[in-house]
């Protein structure tokens, strides 16, 4: 956008100039407070028609709503820690810091809402490398809008004192949530495999049931033992009367009372041993 120098010696055209007042009224009444003299200074404002290049100033109030909340300014500012209030205005208006895709808002493409690629790239290098040991850029990038220092994973910058690990507390829980989101996929196909197994238990256990009843029901049934009939246990009691017999005849001819108590006439009389 060309510049041309206004009448206050900002060097800004008095179209421009509103059009950075109109941004500066989005900004929450507490950061504009610690603002030179209640405004963006001149040599910033460039910055803030930079934003409106892409933005409409509707979309520049949700942004800075948003991040407002998101970035941490406001309890910063009430401990006393907030190291810039030009740095955190002019955060809160710029686009989103190393993307390349002007559609991108913080990671989310404000055309479709699907999350933006090349700054889901970016994070998850950065987190790699910073979890592998490497150094990972973090503090200024020589420009007045980015106050260090920032997060080493999505490179937002700490509006106050930054965590020893140099990661925010939005990395953390995004974190957290994709460690529990992973331990739930994996238990929960350790319990789909042991609920397959189970089920392929019960189908092999039913396929031998079938095939039980199939043979029970093809004659294979097993053979039950029937006690013997008159006709077939009549030779069998006829050679053992013939065999006591036949030993009854080894141990010499039988007397008269044997053979009637033999035949079942009378019980044998024993006789007593004389004293």
């Amino acid at each position: 956008m060309p510049v041309q120098r206004g009448a206050d010696g900002s060097g800004l055209t008095r179209e421009q100039t509103a059009a950075v007042h109109s941004v500066e009224a989005l900004l929450p009444p507490l950061l504009v407070s610690l603002l030179p003299y209640g405004h963006i200074p001149n040599r910033n404002r460039a910055a803030v028609l930079e934003a409106l290049e892409s933005r409409s100033v509707d979309q520049l109030r949700d942004r800075v709503t948003a991040r407002w909340t998101a970035y941490g300014y406001e309890p910063a500012i009430h401990d006393g820690e907030l190291r810039s209030a030009v740095g955190a205005a002019l955060e809160l208006i710029a686009p989103t810091r190393y993307c390349p895709d002007l559609s991108c808002e913080d990671g989310t493409l404000i055309d479709t809402g699907a999350e933006c690629r090349a700054c889901s790239e970016r994070k998850e290098s950065r987190r790699a490398a910073r979890l592998a040991g490497k150094t990972v850029p973090t503090g200024r990038t020589g420009k007045a809008k980015a106050p260090a220092p920032e997060c080493a994973d999505c490179g937002r910058p700490f509006p106050g004192t930054a965590p020893a690990d140099l990661v925010c507390q939005r990395c953390h829980d995004e974190a957290a949530a994709a460690f529990a989101a992973l331990a739930a996929r994996l238990t929960g196909e350790d319990q789909e495999q042991q609920d397959e197994g189970a089920e392929e238990r019960e189908a092999m256990e039913q396929e031998a049931q079938r095939r039980r009843t199939a043979r029970r029901a093809g004659g294979e049934a097993p053979v039950v033992q029937e006690p013997p009939t008159e006709e077939e246990s009549a030779p069998a009691a006829a050679t053992a009367s013939a065999a006591d017999e036949a030993e009854d005849l080894r141990c010499g001819p039988p007397s008269a009372e044997y053979l009637a108590w033999r035949h079942g006439t009378r019980a044998p009389q024993t006789t007593a041993a004389p004293f």
